[in-house]
């Protein structure tokens, strides 16, 4: 069935994965000059100094949550790949952190630069969250089932 509260937690997570396309990640700030870290890197005098492709890993991440979604009828496959997305979201997370951090060393004059994380840095958490109460509600419905087959 797919009218149930955990493909509403799984589009909601997909959602914000896809949103992380229209808001910045954060930006540094030296002097006058702001340099804006989004999906597609960080861009400085019109070259990228971020090579790390983070639109397409989102796209990759939002694409297998909505995948998912339709895996109704095997509960337990829809569990494991939410745990392995658990460990994704995480990993994605600490990325763009360290790569905000490790941005101001390849700027002129990064190491006064001051930081500001946008809220895009934290929409993979927002995904995180609604994965895990996805799964919480997937684990319900398992039991609900093994419940019933032993009544039978």
């Amino acid at each position: 069935m797919i009218q149930r509260i955990q493909t509403i937690y799984l589009a909601l997570a997909a959602i914000a994965m896809f949103l992380t396309f229209a808001f910045p990640f954060g930006k540094l700030t030296v002097g006058m000059e702001e340099y804006l870290f989004d999906a597609s890197g960080m861009m400085v005098n019109g070259k990228n100094i971020i090579a790390i492709p983070y639109g397409i890993i989102a796209a990759v991440l939002g694409t297998i949550m909505l995948t998912v979604i339709f895996l109704y009828k095997k509960r337990t496959l829809q569990m494991k790949i939410n745990r392995m997305l658990y460990i994704l979201l995480l990993a994605y997370f600490f990325l763009l952190i360290f790569s905000l951090s490790g941005a101001s060393a390849k700027i002129p004059m990064g190491e006064h630069a001051l930081k500001a994380y946008g809220v895009a840095l934290y929409f993979p958490m927002g995904a995180l969250a609604m994965i895990f109460m996805a799964n919480v509600n997937i684990m319900r419905d398992e039991k609900l089932v093994r419940s019933l087959d032993r009544l039978r």
